[in-house]
């Protein structure tokens, strides 16, 4: 792949850049950089994304391992920062969960929460931010946001089990409550996926059997 001219960075020398990719002499920056992170040579990692940032037309996975590095290294408010200007500079929407999860590791949960929120309705088709809200929302007590943001992963493969888990805590801890119309309308947001779950077929089958019980009692 070849080299673009520098993106109006003074970033160093291409010889020196060159240096940093000798132990992968046939990958472009970018796939030094992904393994660098990997091996966990992080300040390495830092590098080589930095240098595929100026010279290379792949920026939005080099500012991920960039902002990946950074926050491995702890520098967690260089790489806040960064996110933030990439974020008022048009950046794409996945920004809003790097920042969040930035802004609950520096123990601003109320702030990230406010950000995934935010970033969710920018895109709606994120699963990875629902879920992250979700168990967000359920560390804050926020039980009926946190399920209906759970509600949202169902159709994701790659984040439903993490929304089911918080659906099947929430129909728990409310039929534990004896709020048993509340657990099974927690219990309705796996959808289909409810037969999967012993605990939540129970909640349902009970449910029936109070509701039954209580129109006999009238």
């Amino acid at each position: 792949q070849g080299r673009l001219k520098p993106n109006g960075k003074d970033l160093g020398s291409l010889t020196f850049h060159d240096r940093l990719r000798a132990s992968a002499p046939d990958a472009t920056y970018l796939q030094a950089a992904t393994a660098a992170l990997e091996s966990k040579r992080i300040v390495l990692a830092l590098k080589l994304s930095t240098a595929s940032l100026a010279w290379e037309p792949t920026p939005v996975e080099a500012w991920r391992l960039r902002l990946q590095a950074l926050e491995s290294l702890g520098r967690l408010d260089e790489a806040l920062e960064e996110a933030a200007r990439w974020v008022r500079n048009g950046g794409p929407p996945f920004l809003y969960g790097v920042i969040a999860g930035l802004q609950a590791a520096m123990g601003d949960l109320e702030a990230a929460g406010e950000t995934l929120t935010y970033g969710v309705k920018e895109d709606p088709g994120d699963g990875a931010m629902w879920a992250d809200l979700a168990e967000l929302l359920d560390l804050l007590g926020d039980v009926p946001a946190s399920l209906e943001a759970a509600g949202q992963t169902i159709e994701h493969d790659d984040y439903r089990d993490r929304g089911l888990a918080i659906i099947r805590k929430v129909a728990n801890l409310y039929y534990d409550r004896g709020q048993f119309d509340d657990a099974v309308v927690a219990a309705e947001h796996a959808g289909d996926h409810q037969r999967r779950f012993a605990d939540l077929a129970w909640i349902r089958a009970q449910a029936s059997v109070f509701g039954a019980q209580h129109d006999e009692a009238l």
